[in-house]
């Protein structure tokens, strides 16, 4: 297996993981946007460690590591914020 389907495959269980755990919390009647700023939180943390770690992949010439971090990273803050947010304004409970 190589290292961009090894870290994507961990790293999206790990962000499905921490989004289903705070929708669930999210559907207790005073929830609010507590839920959903929590979740923007996570995402924002998972994704500069991804991409710190990324960087220091890189410096210790471990390309294909590297890359795959990033990767993981970037798609991560784009696929994660957005979901995110919308969900709270269309009114999905988070």
């Amino acid at each position: 297996m190589n290292e961009l389907s090894k870290a994507a495959k961990i790293n999206f269980l790990a962000f499905i993981g921490y989004t289903v755990v705070l929708r669930a919390i999210a559907l207790a009647p005073d929830a609010g946007f507590g839920a959903a700023a929590m979740n923007a939180f996570l995402i924002v943390i998972h994704s500069i460690i991804l991409i710190s770690k990324s960087v220091s992949e890189f410096a210790h010439k471990e390309k294909e590591k590297g890359q795959a971090s990033l990767l993981c990273g970037l798609v991560i803050l784009l696929v994660g914020m957005p979901t995110c947010f919308f969900a709270y304004i269309m009114g999905f409970k988070m």
